[in-house]
Formats: C-alpha cells, structure tokens, sequence
C-alpha cells in the first residue's frame, strides 16, 4: 500500500509518514524477522524526521497540535530507537549532534500538554497518559545516556597528559547514566504496583501498563550496564565504573551484573518478553554474546560454573520466545 503513493509521502511527508514506516519496521522485526528490511524502514523515518528538523521545537509547531503532538512523540521514539541502536551496534546512528540542523531543543511532551488518548475514559483518568510519558521519556534518557558514554569512549584519540579530563568526562557520564534510575517516580515503583483487593478494573489496567514500563527500564538498565561494561574493557576506560584491570574483579563484576540482568529477565512475565518481542530478544541475545565469550575466556572454574549456568537460563528464555530474527541470523 506504501508503494502507491511513496514518492508523494516522501515530497510532502507528515506524522503518518513516520508511524507507517515504525509500524513497518516493527512487523518486519517481530513477523518476519527481516533484519535488512527493519534497518531500511527505521532509516527512512529516521530520515524525514531529519528532513522535517523535528530535533527543533519550531518545525513541530503546526496548526493541527494533534499533528504537532504526534511529531514530537514519534520523533522521541525514533531518537530512543537510533540511541539503543548505537548501544548495541546493530546499525549505524542517525540523530548524531553534527549531523542536526541546530541542536536537540524539543521539549519531551510539549506545552500546553495535548492528550493523544480520550481523557474522558475512565480508563485514563488520574493523569495517566502524562505519567506514562514521564516512564517512556525516562527509557529514553537511558539509551540516550549510555549512547553518549559508549560512543565517548570511541573518541579518544589524545596523548597521555588529556587522559585524565577525558575520564573525569566520561565518570561524569557513568553517573549520570546510574542516577537517571534514581528518579523513578512513586508509580513505577513496586509498592504502588502490588495488586490490592479494593483496586477496581482502572487502577488494574493503569497499573499493568505502569509494571510493563518498569519492566523495560529495569531490563534495559541492567543490558545497558553489561554494554558500557564491555566498551570500558574493550576502549581501557575501566577506572570510570570503579574498576581496574585485574581480571578476576573484572569478570567478577561482569558476572554480578549479569547475574541482575538474568534476575530481571525471569522475575518479569514471560508474557512481556513475547509482547516486547525483538527489543527484549535482542537485549537477552546481546548477553547471551558475553556469557559466550566468558566461557569460552575465563579461567577461574568457579565464575566459569557460575557463567555457565546463567548462560542455560537464558537460553532457555531465549528458545521459548522463537524469536523470527533469530531464526534468520542461524539462517
């Protein structure tokens, strides 16, 4: 259907022209696990968000704040797609800061807030589309966090006497990256999450989707972690997060923070890693590499024991979810 009227959608694009090309890419992902596909699509959209300077809060600006509103949201969503992908290295960044026509200057949700679901719902009462957002923007801030540590370390190309600036930067990056979790708002944690007798059918779906975003920062928290652990190792920047290069510390670390990762994996519902579909596949896949390359490097028998098992687990988790993407890199 796309392809009837592309070369119009591409010369006069809109907010539909992006949510078309995510929902294409997120079918080509989770359906057929066309990974080549999925990369083309997210590119395009990210490409006309750049075309459309949706990294400046003047070009969202439109008569219709429907249309502006869904702009904003839907860039954010592309942004946080491009920062998890330079993470993980599974494609090349988009929304790099030369490349922008200016600077990243839009707001997260805009001002005067414009309500994407009917707040007449009873189902979305008690400001739950705003709280949501808070949860999405805080996913966000994660991977646009770690993005900026993991390609820092990439640029270091200084003599001996800039190495220390350099760290004390990229410390300063650390922490801010570990102190974004820090700002969990009281409804995304656990004690407003139980299940009470007294809650009526609203508090219990407002609170399901609450838990599934707790789920996605805690998993993606835990993943990110691991991935700045292994660029400090690989880029010798291992002083930032409190290490040195001592491996048994370091493997015993790694083995620590997969072991919270695994943890958070099998503490959620599986139901949440089928809905999430590849981005939780793609994370348990990614620790999956660095359990592989534990076994295959440590010496000490009892990590090795320890990692050994973690990586049974996972790979438990992993087969039951029959990810398509999966499939297609054995293929």
């Amino acid at each position: 259907m796309l392809k009837s009227y592309e070369d119009y959608d591409l010369e006069y694009p809109n907010s539909s022209s992006l949510s078309i090309r995510i929902l294409h890419y997120t079918a080509a992902q989770h359906i057929t696990g066309k990974c080549g596909l999925a990369f083309h699509l997210i590119g395009q959209a990210s490409l006309i968000a750049q075309s459309l300077s949706l990294n400046s809060e003047q070009p969202i600006i439109r008569d219709d704040p429907i249309e502006s509103q869904l702009l904003r949201l839907t860039f954010w969503h592309l942004y946080l797609s491009d920062k998890a992908s330079a993470c993980l290295k599974t494609r090349p960044m988009v929304f790099h800061q030369p490349s922008y026509k200016g600077s990243l200057n839009i707001q997260p949700s805009g001002e005067p807030f414009i309500p994407l679901l009917d707040s007449s719902k009873s189902s979305y009462r008690n400001s739950f589309e705003e709280r949501l957002l808070v949860g999405f923007h805080m996913v966000a801030s994660l991977w646009s966090s770690a993005a900026s540590l993991v390609v820092g370390m990439g640029t270091y190309e200084a003599t001996e006497d800039d190495r220390q600036p350099f760290v004390n930067r990229l410390t300063s990056l650390y922490y801010d990256f570990i102190a974004i979790m820090d700002g969990l708002p009281p409804w995304l944690k656990i004690s407003s999450l139980i299940a009470t007798p007294e809650e009526d059918g609203v508090e219990a779906f407002q609170k399901t989707s609450f838990w599934v975003q707790r789920c996605t920062l805690a998993m993606t928290f835990h993943c990110l972690r691991l991935d700045i652990l292994q660029e400090c190792i690989e880029k010798g920047f291992l002083e930032i997060i409190g290490l040195d290069d001592q491996p048994l510390r370091v493997a015993m670390k790694k083995a620590e923070w997969i072991q919270d990762f695994i943890e958070t994996m099998e503490d959620v519902p599986f139901i949440y890693h089928q809905i999430k579909g590849e981005p939780s596949v793609e994370r348990i896949r990614f620790v999956g590499t660095i359990l592989l390359e534990m076994i295959q490097n440590i010496n000490n028998e009892a990590i090795k024991a320890r990692v050994d098992s973690y990586f049974r687990r996972l790979l438990d988790t992993l087969t039951k979810l029959n990810s398509k993407a999966s499939e297609e890199l054995k293929g």
